[in-house]
């Protein structure tokens, strides 16, 4: 099944701003968001947000598993055509888990998109 892949503004601003401090990640994240568009969402949904899921990504040129890595917030839409839509991305480092505001936030962006 295919899916479509839709990355947000917001997911836009944040990647360009990783890549900017980890140049290296670029193909790292672009083969990421290819392989949503093949195999549909991975990681775990969010509790309380069941349409959105949290997957984990390693900083591999950087020697950055998983548990330290990138954490990207996907929503995901069972239509037909299934859609998903990257919304959020941040390291871990800078943000432990996203607040219940920032996913609210999310929701209203997805909604005027």
């Amino acid at each position: 099944m295919k899916y479509s892949v839709r990355p947000t503004p917001t997911f836009i601003k944040q990647s360009e701003r990783i890549i900017a401090k980890y140049p290296k990640l670029s193909h790292d994240l672009r083969q990421y968001l290819s392989d949503l568009g093949v195999h549909g969402v991975s990681g775990k949904p969010i509790p309380g947000h069941n349409a959105f899921w949290k997957d984990r990504l390693p900083l591999r040129p950087y020697n950055i598993g998983k548990s330290k890595g990138l954490r990207l917030i996907c929503y995901y839409t069972a239509q037909h055509p299934a859609i998903i839509i990257p919304a959020l991305i941040y390291l871990k480092s800078e943000l432990e888990a996203p607040t219940v505001q920032m996913l609210n936030d999310l929701k209203k962006e997805l909604a005027s998109l």
